[in-house]
């Protein structure tokens, strides 16, 4: 392996200094090696979304809140019934009760009926724009008597092994250009590959670091590192 000529060189890390002072470009002299990262990135729409549907009722004896359970979960199954959502698609949550005698105060004046119970469904589908509208229209069971207590949908992208190879090829790709980049403007020329990691394939929501659930478009990231020989 040829040494570089130290003008050269100079002039290729000053011209270089984009890719250096953004962290993609790490030039060491010792053994004439180039490291460089590489990124791609997509946004894709998320393919599993659910919605957690809850109500709560309340009576003052067991007996008037099974017949209040029993109305409320109809009239939730009647309604996801019209908007496309039956069998397996809706999941039965299981109906907790709380006996508010035992959780009340000595000063509480008794206005409160005994008995509170939380049931609801769990819905799935594939479909997001559809777990989206209904998201939209649960004003739709309030007017049927059922008391919301929970709406909240969730969306999520879970087929990320269809993206994997485009987008590692994408990702070493660039780094690749990077370093020819890199080796041009310095009057070297880039040889084989010393080393190469992936990183981890992260999936964000479209302008976070985190995943918002509630978001309907997903970002997937992915870093490589490869290190090239300079001769």
């Amino acid at each position: 392996m040829r040494l570089l000529n130290s003008a050269l060189l100079a002039l290729g890390i000053a011209t270089s200094g984009w890719f250096v002072g953004n962290g993609i470009i790490t030039f060491r002299t010792m053994d004439q090696v180039v490291d460089v990262r590489g990124l791609d990135e997509r946004i894709v729409m998320a393919n599993e979304g659910s919605i957690d549907l809850r109500y709560v009722v309340s009576a003052g004896n067991l007996k008037d809140l099974s017949s209040q359970i029993e109305a409320s979960q109809r009239s939730l199954e009647e309604f996801l019934a019209t908007q496309g959502f039956s069998g397996t698609a809706v999941q039965k949550v299981s109906v907790t009760i709380s006996d508010n005698l035992q959780n009340r105060s000595s000063n509480d004046p008794g206005l409160y009926a005994r008995y509170t119970a939380r049931a609801g469904a769990l819905v799935f589908s594939s479909d997001v724009n559809r777990i989206q509208a209904l998201a939209q229209k649960t004003d739709q069971l309030i007017a049927r008597g059922v008391a919301l207590e929970s709406t909240m949908p969730r969306f999520s992208f879970t087929d990320l092994n269809s993206l994997k190879p485009k987008m590692l090829v994408a990702a070493t790709q660039g780094a690749r250009e990077a370093a020819e980049s890199f080796a041009r403007d310095s009057g070297a020329k880039l040889g084989g590959i010393k080393s190469a990691s992936q990183g981890l394939f992260t999936i964000t929501s479209p302008n976070s670091d985190y995943d918002d659930v509630s978001s309907l478009q997903k970002r997937v990231r992915v870093v490589t590192r490869v290190s090239y020989y300079m001769r």
